[in-house]
């Protein structure tokens, strides 16, 4: 923390939340704000700790049910020839803590596998290799225990990484989507919410 920011914290009524990255959205920050007993706006420690691992967040996503891409953790340790010659491509490889799309790769070949699997553990220790599913890709908000209008996400080329979600005019996003039925639209409400309350 800065010179005075939790001094500054804890005369306010409540701290609104846009932090971005690993420190400010993996509960660390909004654990340093339960110690002090300032209010803040968004998920708390616990949630915001779960939320920002994949490796936990699809595990919860098992035991309740919810639909996600089949997946293995892989740790630095088991990254091995067999793992590349027994891992069915195309697949996504990402690092477990990571936001923002950074450390996300897609490999079409054994050769983009290992690469992206170097690349990924030169970031974090736990690794993600996850089933490709080829569509469009949509987001929905939840506040308040609400679905908000979904998403859709229309890259203007390759997948929605970091590029494409920070740099202006790389991406198309439209509200409400409109490449969804009503139902569609209702049922990915429907599980975003459900995900969201697994999730704290």
């Amino acid at each position: 923390f800065g010179r005075n920011v939790i001094n500054l914290c804890m005369a306010s009524d409540i701290v609104f939340m846009a932090l971005h990255g690993g420190e400010g959205e993996d509960g660390r920050i909004q654990a340093a704000l339960d110690l002090y007993d300032v209010k803040y706006t968004g998920s708390n420690s616990l949630g915001s700790a779960v939320a920002m691992s994949k490796r936990y967040s699809k595990q919860i996503f098992e035991l309740n049910d919810i639909l996600s891409p089949e997946y293995k953790t892989i740790l630095e340790h088991e990254h091995t020839d067999e793992l590349l010659e027994n891992t069915k491509l195309p697949c996504v490889v990402k690092t477990s803590g990571g936001g923002s799309s950074v450390g996300v790769y897609i490999a079409t070949t054994r050769e983009k596998l290992k690469k992206a699997l170097d690349d990924a553990f030169e970031l974090e220790d736990t690794v993600i290799i996850e089933e490709y599913i080829e569509g469009v890709e949509y987001t929905c908000g939840v506040f308040n225990g609400v679905g908000l209008p979904v998403v859709e996400i229309r890259p203007n080329e390759g997948f929605y990484d970091y590029e494409h979600k920070y740099q202006a005019g790389t991406t198309v996003e439209i509200c409400p989507a409109p490449s969804l039925t009503d139902a569609q639209a209702k049922e990915m409400q429907d599980i975003s919410v459900k995900a969201h309350d697994v999730l704290d």
